[in-house]
């Protein structure tokens, strides 16, 4: 009997396992450039590396450095009217890195490589959005005001 209950125990540890795997998305052997270059892998990749990473976020204003960062990481939560208004400060050292907004499988670029200005939302349909940074071996220093 306590065979029985050990192998069943086993059994579902190996399937649980499985299923952690299949539903891992990005987390696993990432090639974060292949990521990079596909909006479908942007939206459900949650996989980053952060080396070096200080961030705030501080009275509307949050900063982000990385000595390196590769993957696809969550700044905030933003929703996007016709009043939407934000300045980003993205500078790219090193490697390469983009802001996106996400939504479902919805992904819309809306600066690559270094950028100081004010935020265009044009062409983005209104709706709550998650704001992320993309990147591959980046070298970045990013500041967003809203």
């Amino acid at each position: 009997m306590l065979k029985s209950k050990s192998k069943i125990i086993g059994i579902l540890a190996v399937i649980c396992a499985a299923i952690c795997v299949a539903f891992a998305g990005c987390a696993f052997n990432v090639d974060y450039e292949e990521v990079y270059n596909d909006d479908a892998k942007i939206a459900t990749c949650t996989s980053n590396k952060r080396i070096g990473s200080v961030e705030k976020d501080v009275n509307g204003s949050y900063t982000l450095s990385c000595a390196s960062f590769s993957g696809v990481y969550k700044i905030k939560s933003i929703t996007v009217n016709e009043s939407t208004s934000a300045n980003l400060k993205l500078e790219v050292s090193e490697g390469k890195c983009k802001v996106v907004l996400i939504k479902g499988n919805d992904v819309y670029t809306l600066k690559e490589g270094s950028y100081d200005g004010a935020l265009d939302f044009n062409g983005v349909p209104d709706g709550k959005y998650n704001l992320n940074i993309v990147g591959v071996d980046a070298q970045i220093k990013l500041t967003f005001n809203y």
